[in-house]
């Protein structure tokens, strides 16, 4: 399994805070890597440096074995990869159906096909089409975003935070969803909520004040305690995941 991204080193300011010291990691292809870390880390920034959205100051970002380290964002959207952040990514204005049809390329003749699809993992957008965005509670509009992910052909998909705010029906969902995803596709997960990473993840990343400080598979993670309690401060005998 191929390297799809690569991170070598990676340093990045916002102002005149220095958020990332020195990040590396790889996305192996047709995977879940999870970016892992307590609050304030330097997991969302991790993402914004690889859209573009922050400038890396030194380090290489390597992406299907090209440099993107320099380019602007619209540019590696083109080059494939496709971002949903915290906060959720929908139009306010435009209807459900409006979102999710900008999702799909123009020249993709199975776009009916791909909708039902997305209608079946999530039944309440199939009853919301016609409503705008910006009516939906938080929920469903995550939901609408994820449902843009489907139906989006990108062989990389940076996802921040899907299961903030969720219930725990939601979460199950998610797990289901992202495991679709990576049938066809790459994913780069930032989490908090462990559970979900731990069902869904095959590698993971740990990133500590800026820092990447371990890497390995999550099944590795998953059986230490340990290594969980220190850099997470998750105790699984008091029901922390």
């Amino acid at each position: 399994m191929g390297a799809l991204l690569e991170l070598e080193n990676v340093y990045a300011d916002i102002g005149q805070f220095h958020i990332l010291q020195g990040v590396s990691m790889t996305v192996p292809e047709n995977s879940v890597t999870v970016i892992l870390g307590r609050n304030g880390a330097g997991k969302t920034t991790t993402l914004r440096t690889i859209m573009g959205y922050v400038h890396a100051r030194s380090g290489a970002i390597r992406f299907l074995g090209q440099s993107i380290t320099s380019l602007p964002t619209h540019q590696i959207v083109r080059a494939g990869m496709s971002y949903l952040p915290e906060e959720g990514h929908v139009f306010a204005n435009l209807t459900v159906e409006e979102n999710l049809l900008l999702a799909t390329s123009r020249r993709d003749k199975r776009v009916q096909e791909k909708l039902e699809k997305v209608f079946t993992v999530f039944p309440d957008l199939k009853d919301a089409l016609r409503r705008h965005a910006g009516t939906l509670s938080g929920g469903q509009k995550q939901m609408l975003g994820m449902g843009c992910l489907l139906l989006s052909d990108s062989p990389l998909m940076l996802i921040d935070e899907p299961s903030k705010g969720l219930s725990p029906k939601m979460v199950e969902k998610l797990v289901e969803v992202i495991r679709m995803l990576r049938t066809s596709t790459t994913v780069l997960l930032v989490e908090q909520n462990f559970y979900l990473a731990s069902q869904v993840g095959d590698s993971f990343t740990i990133i500590d004040d800026g820092q990447t400080v371990l890497r390995g598979t999550m099944s590795e993670f998953v059986q230490s305690e340990e290594l969980q309690q220190r850099y997470l401060g998750l105790h699984v005998a008091e029901g922390g995941w």
